[in-house]
């Protein structure tokens, strides 16, 4: 036979157990969410990278069609305006395309309604003592 003691040990360990599954898989949860995350930015900062090269490349070729052009003559323009317009297609041609990172499609959904109820309903103490009448 239980005692009424026992009854409330029981209960705290029950509860205890459902509290500490609750709080592990909000934990897991968050490490999922977490990970999303951190895959987002490490693109994001792959493509940061990226763009930087691109951008001191173009900077450099900026600067050398500027210096070419200074003392140009019609005949060295209308050269370096096709070596331009091959090096442009050339470069188009090797930039990967660029994903772009949201967090619009990140989301989280719980059983919630039919979790609560089993929970708020969940266990039941019962006495099966019999009285003694005298």
């Amino acid at each position: 036979h239980n005692t009424v003691a026992k009854v409330k040990e029981d209960i705290c360990t029950f509860t205890d157990e459902l509290c500490a599954a609750v709080i592990a898989r909000r934990e897991a949860l968050l490490d999922e969410v977490e990970k999303i995350r951190k895959e987002k930015a490490f693109v994001l900062y792959e493509q940061g990278d990226l763009l930087q090269v691109i951008r001191t490349n173009l900077e450099g070729n900026i600067k050398n069609v500027q210096e070419t052009l200074e003392g140009a003559r019609d005949v060295e323009v209308v050269s370096m305006n096709k070596k331009l317009a091959a090096m442009m297609s050339a470069f188009e041609a090797n930039i990967p395309p660029l994903k772009p990172q949201t967090e619009s499609h990140v989301s989280v959904s719980f059983p919630l309604e039919a979790l609560l109820q089993s929970i708020k309903g969940a266990g039941s103490v019962n006495d099966t003592s019999v009285e003694k009448t005298t």
